[in-house]
């Protein structure tokens, strides 16, 4: 097969840096102003809300220390010519957005911030919190941008208590941050999310960050995901968001770098009841992304490359030098859940460690996932990567689907270790059961240059615990 890492590219993005522009002006906002005054820093405004109505391309609204019980809607734009709308706190100073008095009984759709095809607009060093709701078919969210939207930076954020506390199996949706490419223009493209900590949401069958429908050129590094009911990092296509072109409808051309992702766990989420189904990181049907030097653990899956919606394909994704430790089920996932389902081809999965996952191995249910789950997928690349299980579960490889649904992956160059010995390493491929590293290099082709090596297991006894 020829190999896919030699196709494999890095995807660079670019965002624009506009630093100085003759006309831009600082406007302030605190809880002791007015909205009757000018807006500056010895008369600022008193809400959010009127500032982000009252400022023009390349201005920046400073935010001074407070609590600020509003939901803001956000209209205006910055321009390529005159610079972006910069959104942030004053000197560093904690500025909560909290959401508790607003009232989601009369919405179907409640959210912090709010805004649909704007251009140029960085939003920075804002706390927000709070919004709960119970009613099922209302979502929330902490940000929501939908539509056209370009040029979109978040940064130095903090969300959290974003809460859905439905007890319903569907209609209990909440995001923490949410990019929707469901425009009618040209989609939804470079959109930045860096060094965002985003914890303890309650979000239903929805996702901490998430990125879906026609989404391109993006950005998601050194974030902190944790403490959330499901999915982590989610990136998404063939959900029907995008109206138009159908290949459009996906989340592409992305990097997702640097971030570390945590106790991410649907286990009696009413969404998926007893079920560990929530990746760290999760592609579903989304193409051409890197996904790179995040560290992933205790969560459901660490990172999964899915396809959920039949007729689709999930590919491109490179998978490269990222930790997954003590995930629950298993380290890596890849191909669609179900036969019937779309697929995942032309990936590659290249020098990531994986240690200690299936932590849940002793449940019977659960016993068998270990560190790579392979279900309907095609023409993946997995090689070199480091694999070390639990002393007493050496599932290393788990594949029940057929040949027919599962062919032409290929394993190459890895590094094996368990502390029961080579020959207790056990892989599950095609439905075929081999016992230790030689047996299934006989029986599969596969693995023929990879090894079982002692020096793992001081590299990987810092993660056992």
């Amino acid at each position: 097969m020829k190999s896919l890492f030699k196709s494999y590219h890095i995807v660079t993005i670019t965002f624009l840096a506009i630093t100085c522009f003759a006309y831009a002006k600082d406007f302030h906002v605190s809880t002791t102003g007015n909205d009757d005054n000018n807006g500056k820093l010895k008369a600022p405004w008193e809400t959010i809300q009127h500032g982000v109505e009252n400022i023009s391309p390349g201005d920046t609204l400073l935010i001074h220390e407070g609590t600020y019980s509003e939901s803001i809607y956000l209209e205006n734009s910055g321009s390529k010519k005159n610079g972006y709308i910069t959104i942030r706190n004053y000197k560093n100073e904690r500025v909560i957005l909290d959401g508790k008095s607003i009232d989601c009984s009369k919405e179907d759709f409640n959210t912090l911030i709010y805004a649909s095809s704007i251009e140029y607009v960085r939003i920075q060093g804002l706390t927000l919190c709070n919004l709960q709701t119970d009613i099922k078919n209302t979502v929330i969210c902490g940000i929501m941008i939908e539509g056209d939207s370009t040029y979109i930076e978040l940064k130095d954020l903090e969300v959290f208590d974003i809460k859905h506390l439905g007890t319903s199996k569907h209609g209990t949706d909440a995001h923490a941050i949410a990019f929707y490419g469901d425009g009618t223009g040209k989609g939804m493209s470079n959109i930045s999310i860096e060094n965002c900590s985003i914890h303890d949401c309650v979000l239903g069958s929805s996702e901490a960050l998430v990125l879906n429908g026609n989404v391109q050129d993006f950005s998601v590094k050194n974030n902190k995901v944790y403490n959330c009911n499901n999915i982590g990092i989610d990136l998404i296509g063939g959900e029907g968001v995008w109206e138009g072109d159908s290949s459009l409808d996906s989340a592409r051309n992305g990097v997702v770098s640097g971030n570390t992702v945590y106790q991410i766990c649907a286990y009696e989420n009413p969404a998926y009841g007893h079920q560990y189904a929530a990746g760290g990181i999760y592609v579903d049907g989304g193409k051409d992304i890197l996904i790179e030097g995040n560290v992933i653990h205790h969560c459901d899956i660490g990172i999964e490359i899915g396809c959920e919606n039949k007729g689709r394909t999930t590919e491109k994704i490179n998978i490269i030098n990222n930790l997954l430790y003590q995930n629950y089920m298993t380290g890596i996932a890849f191909g669609g859940y179900n036969k019937n389902l779309g697929t995942v081809k032309n990936c590659l999965f290249k020098g990531n460690s994986l240690f200690y996952n299936n932590s849940k191995y002793k449940d019977p249910e659960y016993q068998g996932m270990g560190e790579v789950l392979i279900t309907k997928s095609s023409n993946n690349q997995f090689t070199e990567n480091k694999l070390v299980c639990f002393p007493d579960n050496s599932v290393m490889i788990n594949n029940e689907f057929p040949i027919s649904h599962s062919y032409k992956n290929t394993f190459s160059k890895n590094q094996y270790y368990t502390s029961e010995g080579v020959d207790s390493l056990f892989f599950l491929w095609n439905k075929e059961e081999y016992h230790g590293l030689q047996a299934f290099i006989k029986g599969t082709g596969q693995d023929r240059d990879s090894i079982f090596l002692k020096n793992l297991k001081k590299e990987a006894s810092q993660y056992l615990n």
